[in-house]
C-alpha cells in the first residue's frame, strides 16, 4: 500500500517483467478499467519494445472472449472480469503453469458490491493452482483460517460467491484427480496493490503473502480540496475565488 505517485506501479512493473523475462512464463496485469487498462497496454508494449515480447490486450473491443494466449505472449492487461474468463481457459486447458506473475491494481475493489464477486473469485481460482499442493489438501469457503472472521465481500455477495467458490472447488478437485501434474505447478507470485486498503493483514494472510506499507507521512502528490458551484465557479479551501469552469448549455 502505497499513496497516488508513491511508485507502487514501478515496484509492479520491475517485479513482474523480472519473471517473465526469468521463467519465460507469462505475466498478467489487471485493472479495474477499460481506460486505465488502454493506457497500461500502451506503457508495457513501449517498455517491451525491441524484447521479442509481445503484450495482449484483454478489454473493451480487445482481446475478444479472452482466449488463452499463445506462447508468444509475454503479457496480458485485462479487466478483472475478462481475467476471470483467461484464468477458465488457461486452466480448462491445463496451462495454468504458463503463468508466473499477477498484477492486481486497485486491489482494494475486492469489497466492491458489484465487481468484487469476480476478483474474489480469480485470485481463489489462482490461488488453488498456482501454490504448490499437496494430495491432502482441501479447500472450503470461506477459507479455514478466515472461518471466524466476515468475508472480504460485503455482506449482499456472500451468498452467491460461496456458492460459485464451492462449484468452482468441487471442478478443480475433479480436475486435479484427473490430470495429476497440476498438484506440480511453481507458485505464481501475486503483487496486489491499492492506495486505500483497509485489512491489508488480513488479504496478506489469505494471499500468503507479505504487507508493505509506505511512509504515510510522505505523499508525493499532494492533495488540495476546491469547490465548484453551479454557475462553475472554483473556490479553494479557503473560500478565495480561483477560476471559472466553461459550463456548456443542455438544449
Amino acid at each position: 500500500e502505497a499513496p497516488t505517485g508513491g511508485g507502487k506501479s514501478l515496484v509492479a512493473d520491475v517485479l513482474r517483467l523480472k519473471r517473465v523475462f526469468e521463467t519465460g512464463k507469462l505475466g498478467l496485469v489487471l485493472l479495474p478499467f477499460v481506460s486505465v487498462c488502454e493506457e497500461k497496454y500502451e506503457h508495457i508494449t513501449q517498455l517491451l519494445e525491441g524484447t521479442g515480447k509481445i503484450v495482449k490486450g484483454c478489454f473493451g473491443v480487445r482481446g475478444g472472449m479472452a482466449s488463452a494466449p499463445g506462447p508468444e505472449v509475454a503479457v496480458v492487461v485485462c479487466t478483472f472480469e475478462m481475467a476471470n474468463t483467461l484464468l477458465s481457459s488457461l486452466i480448462e486447458e491445463h496451462r495454468v503453469n504458463d503463468v508466473c506473475a499477477v498484477v492486481v491494481d486497485e486491489v482494494h475493489m475486492l469489497s466492491d458490491i458489484h465487481r468484487g464477486a469476480n476478483l474474489e473469485v480469480f485470485l481463489s481460482k489462482l490461488l488453488y493452482f498456482g501454490l504448490e499442493m499437496h494430495e491432502s489438501l482441501h479447500l472450503t469457503y470461506p477459507p479455514a483460517e478466515h472461518t471466524n472472521q466476515e468475508s472480504l465481500l460485503p455482506v449482499q455477495n456472500r451468498g452467491n460467491i460461496a456458492t460459485i467458490h464451492n462449484a468452482a472447488i468441487d471442478a478443480f478437485n475433479k480436475m486435479r484427480r484427473d490430470a495429476p501434474h497440476t498438484a506440480q505447478l511453481a507458485k505464481i507470485q501475486i503483487i496486489a496493490m491499492s492506495a486505500c486498503l483497509s485489512g491489508k493483514e488480513r488479504l496478506a494472510s489469505w494471499l500468503q503473502a507479505y504487507s508493505y506499507t509506505a511512509d504515510e507521512s510522505h505523499r508525493p502528490i499532494s492533495l488540495q480540496e476546491y469547490v465548484c458551484n453551479e454557475k462553475g465557479e472554483i473556490y479553494d479551501a479557503k473560500e478565495v475565488f480561483q477560476r471559472k469552469l466553461e459550463v456548456p448549455t443542455l438544449k
